[in-house]
Order: C-alpha cells, then sequence, then structure tokens
C-alpha cells in the first residue's frame, strides 16, 4: 500500500536567521510538514481535509484481479547494435476517497511491474502482468456520504545497449531511447477475479 504523509498544520516557529541558515532539504521538508492535502468545495468554498486511512478488512470490501498490458514496439532508431534491450514497464495507482458530513478519508494503492521484451528484427514485444489485492470502498452513496474510485496507469519503453566502448555517445549501457504516457483511467474497481487488459503500439 502506498501511504502518504498528511499532517495537520502545525505551528511555525523558526527564527528568520535561522530559516535562512537552514540547508534548502530541511526547509523543504519543514514546508511539506505544514501541507494539508484536501479539497474545496466549489459551492461553498470550504477547505475539506483528506485523512489517509488503513480500510477494516472484516467491514471493508476486497478485490483481487489481474491487469495484463501488452506492448508492441516498432524500432526504428538506429542503435549501436542490431538487438538492443527493450524494457516495458507499468505503474498502476488506485485511490477511493470517502466523503461524508465528518470529512474526508482516502484508501490508495500502488502498483509497479516490468518486462523484458523480446526482440526480433525491428520488432519487440513485450507482456507486463500485475496481480492485486486491494481492501478499498466500492463507488457509491449512501445515508452516511458518497465513496469515489479511480484507477490509473501509465506506461515507460525503453531501448537500451550495453557497450564496453569507452568513447561510445551515448555512454555504455545508456538508454538511447524512451516513450512514457497515460495507459488507461477507470472509474470504479474491476469485479473481483476480473482481468483488464490493455495493448499498446509504440514507436522508438
Amino acid at each position: 500500500m502506498r501511504t502518504r504523509i498528511l499532517v495537520c498544520a502545525g505551528a511555525i516557529a523558526l527564527g528568520m536567521g535561522l530559516a535562512l541558515a537552514a540547508p534548502l532539504s530541511a526547509q523543504t521538508q519543514s514546508e511539506e510538514q505544514r501541507r494539508v492535502y484536501g479539497y474545496q468545495d466549489p459551492f461553498t468554498g470550504t477547505f475539506h481535509p483528506i485523512e489517509e486511512v488503513v480500510p477494516d478488512p472484516a467491514t471493508t470490501p476486497s478485490f483481487n484481479g489481474t491487469f495484463v498490458f501488452t506492448f508492441n514496439v516498432l524500432l526504428k532508431t538506429t542503435l549501436e547494435k542490431a538487438s538492443p534491450t527493450v524494457t516495458c514497464s507499468v505503474t498502476v495507482v488506485a485511490i477511493s476517497i470517502a466523503s461524508g458530513t465528518g470529512g474526508a478519508s482516502e484508501v490508495s494503492y500502488s502498483e509497479t511491474g516490468s518486462s523484458i521484451a523480446n526482440v526480433t528484427g525491428n520488432s519487440a514485444n513485450c507482456v507486463v502482468t500485475m496481480h492485486y489485492n486491494w481492501v478499498m470502498p466500492q463507488t457509491g452513496t449512501s445515508a452516511s456520504g458518497s465513496v469515489v474510485d479511480t484507477i490509473s496507469a501509465a506506461y515507460g519503453v525503453s531501448a537500451s545497449v550495453s557497450s564496453s566502448s569507452s568513447t561510445t555517445t551515448p555512454g555504455p549501457g545508456q538508454i538511447l531511447r524512451g516513450e512514457g504516457s497515460s495507459l488507461l483511467t477507470l472509474k470504479a474497481i474491476p469485479a473481483t477475479g476480473s482481468m483488464t487488459t490493455k495493448t499498446v503500439n509504440v514507436t522508438l
């Protein structure tokens, strides 16, 4: 489970001289700790903080399934070697936000996967399979409030070669070509046991 730190705004008590003398990283961390994550009601203007929670498996639905992403890659960039290493990677993020009179809470998961492609001539093919098991509220409304689920995915495909030559440009093992983009967006969690598939054509 991906956990984000959600901290209430606290006291800001640092002398001006100390703030100027502190390292930039420390100042950035202090600013991060003062942030409060949430959303603003567009009708009333009221800000509602969102609390990250760990759901109770005894009272919260569990969803399991599989994502299968297939990448068909056309290699058009001239590389140092005829058969580069082609890598495909995917990140899937699932977020469930429950809101009601008592405020809002969030449950989130982040899944990552990758694979090495089979390269034949100027074509490559790779499949990224990701199994998941999420405990999170399901999209809907009730007397206590509403739940909105969103699933998004993004991919990256890269082609690289390994070279023993120190004069190679780009350098040894350096990525020569890459591409990335959004992959899909779902407004609800797939039914448990589902297999969600997506095929992507990529040109490098």
